[in-house]
């Protein structure tokens, strides 16, 4: 091949290149989702959990429907839960918990008083009412000796697929929410491809 084709060859795959990072700039632009890699397996990554419209009326607070976690590749840090509270009045936590539905092991849960889910949390006994509307976001730190270290996902997976999400007030009133985690692991938690066994080929 002549050296003049070399040249081209490389020419077309560099603007190749180019485009197809244009193109996914552009997309990640008009989606405003914004993706970062970890650079290595154990950078944490938090992931925001999924929440509802506020319902009309409520008298306690409006939780997400799905947490949200600080995690890392192979391991589970914590477990993060937003709320919003009543459009009419303020009210006061008095204590939140999480429950192991399998194992009925109980994690209470801290403040987090920033937007940045790796500040230091704080006790709900610490905080102060939280106004109509108010948000608040709760942190479970899953591996209670070390939080540092975390959780394995499998040992996550066994101990915590199913929680019970425990919110008492201080008028007495109580949130008692299940939730299912395994969609956070559908290659632990569920059927997935494998490798077919029997020696054809398509």
């Amino acid at each position: 091949m002549a050296p003049s084709h070399l040249i081209w060859i490389g020419a077309i795959g560099a603007v190749l290149s180019l485009a197809i990072l244009l193109s996914g700039l552009i997309w990640q632009a008009r989606t405003g989702i914004s993706v970062q890699a970890a650079q290595n397996p154990q950078q944490k990554t938090f992931t925001p959990g999924i929440g509802t419209p506020p319902l009309p009326d409520r008298q306690t607070i409006q939780w997400n429907e799905i947490f949200g976690t600080t995690r890392s590749v192979d391991l589970m840090f914590a477990l993060f839960l937003d709320g919003k509270g009543p459009e009419s009045r303020s009210v006061k936590l008095k204590d939140a918990f999480i429950e192991s539905a399998s194992q009925g092991d109980v994690i209470h849960m801290q403040v987090v008083g920033t937007d940045n889910p790796l500040d230091e949390p704080f006790p709900i006994s610490e905080a102060t009412l939280i106004p109509p509307n108010g948000f608040i976001r709760l942190i479970a730190q899953l591996n209670q000796r070390s939080p540092r270290e975390g959780m394995p996902n499998k040992d996550f997976l066994e101990k915590w697929r199913n929680i019970w999400f425990n919110a008492i007030y201080e008028d007495g009133k109580v949130d008692r929410i299940p939730f299912d985690t395994s969609g956070y692991f559908p290659g632990l938690a569920g059927p997935h491809v494998t490798k077919r066994t029997d020696g054809k080929k398509d």
